[in-house]
């Protein structure tokens, strides 16, 4: 693991307000939580856009004494 990349993991399907775990493997120290919030504006009576606004937050956390750099991709569809 010192040498870079790991692996890499595929999350199917996760319900709204459902958890689920990501695990790093040995890397115990390595927490992950993600948070999404979505709001949405509709178009009036005479018309106009509906707005969607999706704000994702991710927050990774090191608990461990050594400094580490990790990349995290979220790949939108």
């Amino acid at each position: 693991m010192s040498s870079g990349y790991v692996g890499r993991a595929e999350i199917g399907f996760v319900a709204v307000n459902e958890k689920f775990y990501v695990g790093f493997g040995p890397e115990s120290d390595v927490r992950v939580h993600r948070d999404e919030t979505r709001e949405r504006d509709d178009a009036g009576l005479l018309g106009g856009w509906n707005v969607q606004t999706v704000r994702v937050a991710v927050r990774l956390s090191n608990l461990g004494g050594t400094k580490r750099e990790i990349a995290i991709t979220e790949r939108i569809p």
